[in-house]
């Protein structure tokens, strides 16, 4: 998942228009960063400690802290 997905798919579930994104420019800072992959997987966390997770992945989570915050108001 990059970021943007997270995003995009924060903006569907608020019913909001899709986001956009502007392009870096390609000597700055901000382009080198999106230039690396920082993906990570939490499976040694899960095999080695047995931690488990609420929600199979993050779109789960985020529609249960929205459904949360509607309950809550």
């Amino acid at each position: 998942m990059q970021r943007a997905d997270y995003f995009r798919e924060l903006a569907r579930l608020l019913q909001s228009p899709p986001p956009t994104f502007a392009t870096p420019e390609a000597s700055s800072h901000a382009a080198q960063r999106a230039a690396t992959d920082k993906r990570v997987s939490n499976l040694r966390l899960r095999e080695e400690l047995g931690a488990s997770f609420q929600f199979p992945d993050y779109r789960h989570g985020l529609a249960n802290i929205l459904s949360a915050e509607r309950a809550a108001k």
